[in-house]
């Protein structure tokens, strides 16, 4: 965030009449992506300077933009107030953007209405409207190029079929797919931590005493059959180590990992062998997870080659069905990463993680490295494979929405320690810890009439460093209930109601 505010002032050094934000916010977490947001729009104002934000989040669009261009395969397809744009789309592209993002004001009820396929190749682009070979409207006229079109003052778009688009387009049946319940809901946790540590040491050089990283500090959860628990908090609160520590890839300092009755925190070689079986992990970066040197279906073969789990012969038959299971056709398996979408990808990542037949996968961070339709498609994917398979996720991720989207229930880290653990839909309706209050009202919702009347609370200042935590809450610096016994004192977590777990003293 720091480094963001100092090429603001670089931009600003020549008093610009222009300012061009390329992707300002994209690697910053929601509550310094606000402060950066609330400052560039303050300057605007401020200075008189236009800016122009380039970005694939709608909810900042929806928050910040006075005007909206729709840009695919290097064409401008729609143009407009955000009012319009976002409440009267009138090119197929747009709509299916609106209808693949997951809302922060709505919870997990409905699939999300995706838009298949992938972008296409701007060597090759497809004769005509280069949207056409995805559109669910496209006709024979499609072939040719549409002009950009006015239809209202100020709001344009390159389709030939905008005029009557709000009548033809109807919710595909995907979208009225409910959401199945918990699979075995009734059954006990299959994964359970109790107190769960995790410290690294750091030499303090040669005269001075080692220093303890407290990237997990006691953190208590439970995850049951078929369901999943969202993990969201700032970068550096831990998030990731805990599913590492989940993993076993990293050993804890203490606690209890439970995985179907058994301990496994100090489980040897032979034990963890055989449950690495049931647990795997899909990665975020889709690009430096899979060999380069390996192909598609050796990627997808190898898990089952080193824990025996099909005779050799079969092997082959088994890569087919899992591509198939991911969405991918069958020859694709003699393709190389380097030959495939950031989508088909991390759909590879998927069919290796399932290849083994796991019952409990960590998702770290699974879906944000994706495009917005394709991310929607990731998301369905891992819902229907829940359904089908029986699947439990621990699902960490930075962005709430989708959080919220996805999981039965929610955990909010920070600094290490949990600060509130809820039921999805209780938590984001009726947050009580003053940091998951200040998250969600950090996080823009793609709507900007909603965005207008949300009020504007911003938290201030960053995460402290897990060498140095803040002494009693480790919240107490940054929050605007802080009292004097918030710095002495640990809260302890309590349950405000059923199920709803919150550590702060002043709620």
């Amino acid at each position: 965030g720091m480094r963001q505010r100092v090429m603001i002032a670089i931009g600003l050094a020549c008093n610009p009449k222009l300012l061009i934000a390329d992707e300002p916010t994209t690697a910053l977490d929601v509550t310094i992506q606000a402060q950066i947001l609330e400052l560039m729009k303050d300057l605007s104002r401020r200075l008189g300077i236009a800016v122009i934000i380039i970005t694939h989040n709608l909810g900042i669009v929806a928050r910040y933009a006075d005007r909206v261009n729709v840009m695919y395969a290097a064409r401008i397809v729609e143009s407009g107030t955000a009012e319009e744009v976002f409440g009267n789309a009138r090119h197929p592209y747009a709509r299916g953007l609106l209808s693949a993002v997951p809302r922060l004001d709505r919870g997990r009820a409905m699939r999300l209405q995706t838009i298949e396929g992938a972008p296409p190749n701007l060597l090759k682009p497809p004769e005509g409207c280069r949207f056409r070979p995805r559109c669910r409207f496209a006709i024979d006229k499609c072939t040719i190029n549409p002009p950009l079109v006015e239809f209202e003052p100020g709001h344009r778009a390159a389709c030939h079929r905008s005029a009557e688009l709000e009548s033809i387009d109807k919710p595909v049946a995907a979208s009225h797919e409910t959401i199945g319940a918990v699979a075995n809901g009734g059954s006990g946790p299959i994964l359970q931590l109790k107190d769960v540590t995790k410290f690294f040491p750091i030499s303090g050089g040669l005269f001075q005493a080692k220093k303890l990283v407290r990237a997990v500090n006691n953190v208590t959860l439970d995850i049951a059959p078929g369901e999943t628990l969202g993990l969201v908090g700032e970068s550096g609160c831990g998030k990731s180590t805990l599913g590492r520590v989940v993993l076993r890839l990293d050993d804890p300092t203490d606690g209890k990992i439970l995985f179907e009755g058994a301990d496994l925190a100090n489980a040897g070689a032979d034990q963890m062998l055989a449950v690495r079986k049931k647990m795997q992990v899909i990665f975020q970066d889709p690009f430096s997870s899979l060999n380069p040197r390996m192909t598609v279906g050796e990627i997808i073969a190898e898990p089952m080659r080193v824990h025996q789990i099909l005779p050799k012969e079969k092997i082959h038959d088994r890569v087919a069905e899992l591509l198939s299971l991911v969405g991918l056709h069958g020859y694709m398996a003699d393709r190389y990463p380097h030959q495939l979408s950031g989508g088909q990808r991390q759909r590879v990542g998927i069919a290796r993680a399932l290849s083994v037949n796991p019952k409990f996968i960590v998702c770290d961070e699974a879906v944000s490295a994706l495009d917005v339709s394709i991310q929607g498609q990731v998301i369905n994917l891992l819902e229907g494979l829940q359904q089908k398979l029986g699947l439990s996720y621990l699902f960490i991720a930075h962005d709430l929405a989708v959080v919220r989207h996805i999981s039965h229930k929610v955990a909010v880290m920070y600094l290490g320690k949990i600060v509130e653990y809820a039921p999805a839909d209780e938590l984001f309706a009726n947050p009580k810890h003053p940091y998951t209050q200040a998250l969600l009202a950090a996080a823009p919702i793609p709507d900007p009439v909603i965005e207008r009347s949300r009020p504007r609370r911003i938290i201030t200042g960053e995460l402290p460093s897990p060498l140095r935590p803040p002494p009693g809450c480790v919240f107490n610096p940054r929050c605007p209930l802080a009292v004097e016994n918030c710095r002495k004192e640990i809260p302890a977590l309590r349950e405000l109601g059923p199920k709803h777990w919150v550590a702060c003293s002043e709620v």
